[in-house]
């Protein structure tokens, strides 16, 4: 009896994984066929990977984007077997990646977080990052410290924001690892945070590391002022922009699919932090709740020193969040946190345009050939 139902279970897992692969391949084959436009959907691609296939595909020097490490990526667009890695390479790449999340981790990415099916057909950072921040957490939970140090580092040659806000996790988990609790180090985070981001600029100007994360993005920041509310601000939109000020039509009337995605992930993400926010205010003692629930907190509060908003950054620790604590909050509780998350979607939507704040930029086709 016990036999039939392991062996039941390993059907429904290999059945859900094949189903999950077959919709990449619908969807990889979709956005190569349709040139970014079909069936009056648009914009089935993210913006930094039409970018770096065309760094990697003609070797242009003229987008301002880091793809490989700074200097580093200079270099490499000009050897051959990056260039091969690039282009049709990195789709090979993109969906080995989701076979391997898929096994390990199941569905759950795909039907929380479907930004990512538009992240296959490009060579886009955002599989490579969720994959390393995925096993990075993986190490901490575990206390491999070695190996999360090492990703911490790798990751510094695909994102640096990612790079520095995992640095930061990983400190506050040692800490807690320590026996300090978990409320008062996201509490120093974010106090620690604010106080970078009103400072920082002035006293770790001169490290360049530091300098290209903050100072260089500080001219094109619509909150320019840097100060403790302004912080605020920013921790709010970082936890909340995809869920409240997602345009779905792009500038041809068209219905952008890569705009629907992307707010059923932010939704995601703000559900994740409302279930952190509801452990923190009752102070949850559980293990993996409160270890997923510090992570998220001083991802958030490391992520907004920088002067940009950029939930997009965000989105792996919300993902590495719900397979840490899968199967540890009850139904009561994730519910809530739905219904907390869309409540607040709705309301952001309708009051956002009233704010004294700039309207989100509406979708722009970009078209593009694989060849």
């Amino acid at each position: 009896m016990v036999k039939n139902m392991m062996v039941d279970k390993v059907k429904l897992q290999a059945t859900q994984q094949l189903a999950m692969l077959l919709l990449c391949v619908v969807f990889y084959l979709a956005q190569v066929l349709s040139g970014n436009h079909a069936l009056g959907l648009s914009n089935w691609f993210i913006g930094d990977g039409i970018t770096l296939y065309k760094i990697v595909h003609v070797r242009s020097l003229d987008y301002h984007w880091w793809p490989i490490g700074r200097a580093q990526g200079i270099y490499f667009i000009h050897v051959y077997p990056y260039m091969i890695l690039g282009g049709l390479g990195f789709i090979i790449v993109n969906i080995f990646l989701v076979s391997i999340l898929f096994r390990r981790f199941g569905v759950t990415i795909v039907l929380l977080f479907p930004f990512y099916l538009i992240s296959l057909v490009l060579p886009s950072k955002d599989l490579v990052m969720l994959a390393l921040i995925l096993f990075w957490s993986y190490c901490l939970i575990n206390a491999l410290w070695v190996r999360a140090i090492t990703l911490v580092l790798i990751m510094y040659y695909f994102r640096d924001g990612d790079m520095f806000i995992s640095l930061a996790c990983t400190l506050a988990i040692i800490l807690w690892w320590l026996g300090i609790s978990w409320r008062l180090l996201g509490f120093l985070g974010v106090v620690t945070g604010s106080f970078l981001f009103v400072f920082g600029k002035s006293i770790l100007g001169g490290i360049p590391i530091y300098s290209a994360y903050v100072g260089a993005h500080s001219s094109i920041s619509w909150v320019g002022a840097y100060t403790f509310p302004y912080y605020l601000v920013r921790l709010v939109g970082n936890a909340s922009n995809l869920a409240l000020r997602t345009v779905f039509v792009d500038v041809s009337g068209g219905l952008s699919l890569s705009a629907i995605l992307t707010y059923i992930s932010g939704v995601s993400m703000l559900t994740a932090f409302c279930l952190a926010f509801f452990s923190f205010i009752r102070n949850d003692f559980r293990k993996r709740t409160s270890f997923a629930s510090l992570l998220l907190i001083i991802a958030l509060a490391t992520l907004s020193i920088n002067p940009l908003v950029q939930p997009r950054y965000l989105m792996p620790y919300t993902v590495a969040f719900f397979v840490l604590v899968r199967g540890h909050y009850t139904s009561q509780e994730r519910w809530a946190a739905l219904g907390a998350s869309l409540m607040l979607s709705v309301l952001g939507m309708l009051t956002y345009p009233l704010l004294p704040v700039p309207m989100p930029p509406i979708p722009i086709i970009v078209n593009f050939a694989l060849f």
